[in-house]
């Protein structure tokens, strides 16, 4: 039997249907079947939707943790530079390098003291008139 005879002759099928216990589908039996068919297809389409949301969350989410602990580093590096430019020592250099700062002559230094029973508006007024002249 040449090959072409094998696939026009289809006695060999109804053979194997009469072996194998096979039967045609009735009408209603056949869309039965089609809708089990394409349930099956519905839901394994949604099992693989459902598995590539996942997949494709979980990726976002690593994406965000690194981006998270990359601007924890920067946050901390960040935190030491304003507190080195917040201390004493800095902001001494800056006064002294851009406004010109210098040491105080000690023998030019003006000290006010407070009489005694003097409020702090007699006091404002004499350093006032100190100034005035």
């Amino acid at each position: 039997m040449s090959s072409f005879q094998f696939y026009r002759n289809p006695a060999w099928l109804m053979d194997s249907e009469r072996r194998f216990g096979l039967a045609r589908l009735s009408r209603a039996g056949f869309r039965r079947a089609t809708a089990l068919v394409a349930l099956a297809a519905v839901l394994l389409g949604l099992l693989l939707l459902q598995r590539t949301q996942v997949v494709k969350v979980s990726y976002e989410v690593d994406l965000l943790r690194a981006k998270r602990a990359e601007m924890a580093s920067q946050h901390q590096r960040l935190q030491r530079q304003v507190e080195a430019l917040q201390s004493l020592g800095n902001a001494e250099a800056v006064a002294r390098q851009s406004l010109g700062m210098v040491s105080a002559d000690p023998s030019k230094v003006i000290y006010l003291a407070r009489p005694d029973g003097e409020g702090a508006q007699a006091l404002w007024s004499r350093v006032q008139r100190a100034f005035e002249r």
